[in-house]
């Protein structure tokens, strides 16, 4: 079928445009100029559509980060030029003059002689997941910091980093669709793929769903199916477990569209799948070591400061002798009395100030 032809199918534009990444196509010329981006562009830009269409050479470059330009372009060249896939990681600076982390991946699709058609790819907006990979930087320095101050807990503060490992998002969607005309189920490679079975296994796609379900997200999963099929509420990021064959759990974000009749029944559901595992993740470690660290800190304080409140109740009662009142050494014992004791309460006030509430 022509791809124009493709374009214009109804239930095909609101697939795509359901999909939580820009889809494109480019022409197979030396600029590769645009000739499709899906309507999530709108939403990762700020751009309005035309704006990309009616410069197909350089529209969506333009909003590319200066920085970034050149290897991005270099990156897609290089990989056309070797007949192979192609994935970058870069910032785009939207309408609004914010930045933007963005994935692309994308490939060339080539003709017998091996001149290239065209160029397919998708754009998935990572910003979140770098803003939790540099918390969890952040977080290390945290206790980097933390650890050169409070050296009986060195030990602990290694154990804990070595436990810490960055998270990348795959920005792998799987589609499904359930035809309710005929309680027909239909998924694609992918969304085999992420529940662990081989392409095209022969069992009821419903026994493997609800063989795959978490059992404490059931309920709510059954609630929201509940709304799908009775065309209440379509789904839009509903997070949910799922058991792999192997017993290993993975974290699922689902979103779904309805499509009714004229007369209103709901006649299919058309939806996507991406496993968000890994950002899961991150998240709970950033706010596991947060919760460490304030225990730590609180050990500590009260472990340094037992001995410390000695010394100042002797220094107090040296404050009542004649004999030592004027000695040079005992205003200096003094003052760094105090000075370690200012010390622990600033390293304790810093820690109770670590925030996660952006992660919960």
């Amino acid at each position: 079928m022509p791809f124009k032809a493709i374009l214009d199918d109804e239930q095909f534009r609101m697939l795509i445009n359901h999909i939580p990444g820009a889809v494109y196509r480019c022409s197979g010329d030396e600029w590769l100029s645009l000739e499709f981006f899906s309507d999530e562009i709108v939403n990762l830009s700020g751009y309005p559509l035309e704006y990309f269409l009616q410069r197909p050479k350089d529209g969506y470059l333009s909003i590319v980060h200066p920085d970034d330009r050149d290897a991005l372009k270099r990156k897609m060249h290089e990989a056309i030029n070797n007949r192979q896939k192609y994935e970058f990681e870069y910032r785009i600076v939207r309408q609004d003059g914010s930045l933007r982390w963005v994935f692309e991946r994308g490939q060339g699709v080539y003709e017998e002689a091996r001149k290239l058609r065209y160029v397919d790819g998708c754009i998935f907006d990572i910003t979140h997941r770098k803003e939790a990979e540099a918390a969890l930087v952040k977080s290390k320095e945290e206790i980097t910091e933390l650890s050169d101050k409070r050296r009986h807990s060195q030990q602990e503060q290694e154990a804990l980093l070595q436990r810490l490992s960055l998270a990348t998002d795959s920005a792998a969607i799987g589609i499904w669709e359930i035809d309710l005309t005929n309680n027909q189920v239909i998924w694609d490679k992918r969304m085999f793929a992420m529940y662990g079975y081989p392409d095209g296994t022969e069992t009821s796609l419903y026994t493997v769903f609800d063989k795959a379900m978490h059992p404490d997200d059931a309920p709510m999963m059954n609630e929201i199916i509940g709304d799908l099929l009775t065309g209440k509420k379509e789904i839009n990021g509903a997070i949910y477990r799922i058991f792999l064959p192997d017993g290993t759990i993975r974290f699922i974000e689902s979103h779904a569209i309805i499509k009714k009749s004229d007369t209103g029944k709901v006649i299919s559901l058309i939806g996507t799948n991406r496993d968000v595992t890994e950002s899961v993740q991150v998240q709970e470690k950033i706010k596991t070591q947060n919760k460490m660290l304030r225990d730590i800190a609180f050990i500590q304080s009260h472990e340094v400061r037992r001995p410390l409140a000695n010394i100042l109740g002797v220094i107090e009662i040296l404050k009542t002798s004649e004999a030592v009142s004027d000695l040079e050494i005992f205003h200096h014992l003094e003052e760094s009395a105090r000075e370690l004791d200012h010390e622990i309460r600033s390293i304790v006030n810093k820690t109770n100030e670590l925030d996660d509430e952006a992660f919960r």
